[in-house]
């Protein structure tokens, strides 16, 4: 709601005809005009959350399913920014089989810059035919998520913002569902992601 009327939406171009998207892909041009349905109950406040103080939202993403979390996570970072107080953060896994196939990273990565270590996320290639050297040393800081608390979020300190090869899994699920550190709030000084690509 917050950058209505304008909304952006993500359509991959499917393997069989599909009139929607083939249109939408085919023949729609900047100022047409288009019939949008809303519908379902897929939403988040932070404003009607009673626990927004220590609210910890994890999402995770695969290819062009990240359209309803991405909109979840700028009406969240909109509320952050509405509430500069507030101890709520949030962590964004989001897979795709290639780097070109991760919709809105510069919009995203822009929302992880603007809130001050509150939001992070983390970019898997599922479709990379090899592990590249600096994926190896991702791969480590992921694996090292699994241990204390602690090193859960310096392991997610140093995947912020960067693409590495390979799968999402209960490793980095189990890193992303703890909080990122915050500067002022018990830990060290939150990192944000350099958008090292090492897919």
């Amino acid at each position: 709601p917050d950058v209505l009327p304008r909304a952006d939406l993500a359509v991959k171009r499917p393997e069989r005809p599909h009139p929607p998207a083939d249109w939408m892909i085919d023949v729609a041009a900047p100022g047409d005009e288009v019939q949008v349905r809303a519908g379902g109950n897929f939403w988040y406040r932070l404003a009607d959350d009673a626990r927004r103080e220590s609210r910890h939202l994890c999402l995770v993403a695969g290819g062009i399913g990240i359209n309803p979390l991405f909109c979840v996570l700028q009406s969240f970072a909109a509320d952050l920014a509405a509430h500069p107080d507030c101890g709520a953060t949030a962590t964004l896994v989001f897979s795709a089989v290639s780097e070109e196939e991760l919709i809105f990273r510069r919009e995203i990565d822009a929302l992880v810059a603007a809130s001050r270590g509150r939001i992070t996320a983390h970019y898997i290639v599922t479709g990379a035919r090899r592990p590249p050297m600096e994926g190896e040393a991702a791969d480590a800081a992921a694996s090292a998520a699994l241990g204390t608390d602690e090193a859960r979020g310096e392991a997610l300190e140093q995947l912020n913002g960067v693409v590495r090869a390979g799968w999402v899994d209960a490793e980095l699920v189990s890193a992303a569902l703890q909080p990122p550190r915050q500067p002022g709030r018990g830990g060290g000084a939150a990192r944000e992601g350099d958008g090292t690509v090492t897919s």
